[in-house]
């Protein structure tokens, strides 16, 4: 905070403005270069997939493929990270 702040020195002074990292009471009405702030929440989804090869689904370059056509689908419509959780046989 600034020295004396916030005073409402003029009993409207309603904003905060910062300068050098000090905070002080101003008018609502003052036009200052402003910012804006969003949190940004992070979400996991996991999503089951099933495969049917005719090669090891633990290969390697299979698995490095899968992801990146499922990363390709997805990022289209969100900002995304792709990896496995795990494999598990079904059926062998």
């Amino acid at each position: 905070m600034m020295p004396g702040q916030p005073d409402n020195l003029l009993k409207n002074e309603n904003c905060m403005a910062l300068t050098n990292s000090e905070a002080s009471d101003e008018l609502c009405s003052d036009i200052k270069p402003f910012f804006c702030y969003s949190s940004i929440t992070e979400r996991k989804q996991i999503i089951r997939v099933k495969l049917q090869a005719n090669s090891d689904v633990n290969d390697p370059s299979l698995k490095e493929a899968v992801l990146n056509k499922i990363w390709q689908k997805l990022s289209v419509y969100w900002n995304i990270t792709v990896k496995w959780r795990g494999i598990r046989r079904i059926g062998v």
